[in-house]
C-alpha cells in the first residue's frame, strides 16, 4: 500500500501556508480504534525541494510516488508543495510572499507580547462577552485569546498592523496571476502541438499542462 493522498489537507491552492494546514489537521477527529487507515496523525514539511519558496517539479503522480518513497508506515506524513513547471519569476514572488508572512507573524507576534505586558498591569479582566472576571494570571495570550469561560475569542484586544495583511494579500495575487498567465501559456503550446499532430503519421507528446498546489499525505494510522 502506498501514501495515501490526504483529500482533506491537500489543495490545489498552491499558497495555502503550512501553519493552515496542521491547524486544519489538529481540527480532524480521529477514531484511533479503527486501526491502520493510511492517513496520518502529523506531517513534516520539506527544506529543500518541495518547500514553499522551492515548489518539487513533476506532476500530481511523480509527487504522489515521492511522499510513497520517502514516508515510512506508523511514521510522520509529508506537506509538498509542487507545481508542474520551472518559473524562476514565479519563484521569486513566492519567496516574497515568504518573507512577508514571516514579517506580519513576527509583527502579530510583538503586538501580543505588548499586550500581555500590559494586561498584566490588571488583576483582573472582564470578558465582554459572557461579563466574568477573570484573573489575569489564568490567561496566556501566546496559546490562546479566549475566554476561559464562554470559549469566545478576542478577549484582549490585540492591535494588528492591517497594512502587512494588504500587502500580503497583494502579493499572493501576483503568484495567482503568474501562475495564470503560465497555464494560458501551457494551454496555448499543446493547442499548437495537438494541431501539428493532426498532419503527422508519428504523433508528438502533448506538454503538460501547468498545474501547482500542496501535496498532503503518508503512512500512518488514523
Amino acid at each position: 500500500m502506498g501514501a495515501d493522498f490526504d483529500n482533506e489537507l491537500s489543495s490545489c491552492d498552491s499558497m495555502k501556508a503550512e501553519e493552515k494546514i496542521h491547524k486544519e489537521n489538529g481540527r480532524r477527529s480521529h477514531d484511533h480504534n479503527d486501526g491502520y487507515s493510511g492517513l496520518c496523525d502529523h506531517f513534516s514539511t520539506e527544506s529543500g525541494k518541495g518547500s514553499f519558496t522551492d515548489p518539487k517539479i513533476g506532476s500530481y503522480s511523480d509527487i504522489d510516488d515521492y511522499v510513497s518513497e520517502t514516508t515510512q508506515k506508523w511514521g510522520s506524513g509529508k506537506i509538498v508543495y509542487w507545481q508542474t513547471h520551472e518559473d524562476a519569476p514565479l519563484l521569486k514572488l513566492r519567496r516574497k510572499v515568504w518573507e512577508l508572512r514571516r514579517e506580519r507573524s513576527a509583527s502579530r507576534n510583538s503586538m501580543r507580547r505588548a499586550a500581555t505586558l500590559k494586561m498584566r498591569t490588571k488583576k483582573t479582566i472582564k470578558c465582554s462577552g459572557c461579563s466574568s472576571c477573570i484573573a489575569t494570571t489564568h490567561i496566556n495570550l501566546d496559546r490562546s485569546n479566549k475566554c476561559p469561560v464562554c470559549k469566545q475569542p478576542g478577549l484582549v484586544k490585540i492591535l494588528v498592523k492591517k497594512s502587512l495583511d494588504n500587502q500580503v494579500k497583494k502579493a499572493e495575487e501576483r503568484v495567482y496571476a503568474r501562475e495564470k498567465l503560465l497555464l494560458e501559456k501551457s494551454k496555448e503550446k499543446r493547442a499548437k502541438v495537438e494541431a501539428a499532430n493532426a498532419t503527422r503519421k508519428k504523433k508528438k507528446e502533448l506538454p503538460p499542462l501547468f498545474r501547482s498546489g500542496t501535496f498532503v499525505g503518508g503512512w500512518g494510522p488514523c
